[in-house]
């Protein structure tokens, strides 16, 4: 009986895993690639971004678009700007390279979390009582073993 509590148990985490770290971040960077090639080409994109970065920079810096200073004492608003206005500035390519990978993980981050919490919510909580209940008869065997192995310090000890 515990090997059938235990095969269904490791499969629901196998598969709540796999959805977590694979399926779900797949699909949603699929749908963001879908989405992204019906808008404009994709390759058009790449090519811009690139030139943008690189064009007119040496070697070890890229080119990055920063928010102006913010000017006080006018005394007057400005108006609103539908696009915000960019300054370009030169950055090592290192550190934009670590921004950017940064970014990336912290993407792919929230993207296992929003997984782990969708599958969760589709499988229901059984899956997590029956895996909590395994890992506690496994920590229970575990200790046991351990007192058995270092002469018992417990409940067994004042019987």
């Amino acid at each position: 009986m515990t090997d059938i509590v235990t095969g269904r148990t490791l499969r629901s985490l196998r598969r709540a895993i796999w959805f977590s770290f694979v399926t779900a971040p797949a699909l949603a960077l699929f749908c963001v690639f879908i989405f992204l090639t019906f808008n404009n080409s994709l390759a058009g994109t790449f090519l811009n971004e690139a030139r943008g970065l690189v064009a007119g920079t040496p070697a070890d810096k890229v080119r990055v678009c920063a928010p102006p200073l913010n000017t006080a004492g006018d005394g007057h608003v400005t108006p609103p700007v539908l696009t915000p206005p960019c300054e370009p500035v030169l950055t090592d390519a290192a550190d934009w390279q670590r921004s950017a990978d940064s970014s990336i993980r912290d993407a792919y981050k929230i993207l296992v979390i929003l997984g782990a919490f969708t599958w969760w919510f589709c499988n229901g909580m059984a899956g997590f009582k029956d895996t909590g209940r395994w890992l506690k008869g496994k920590a229970m065997k575990i200790n046991a073993v351990r007192r058995a192995v270092h002469g018992g310090h417990g409940k067994q000890d004042k019987e």
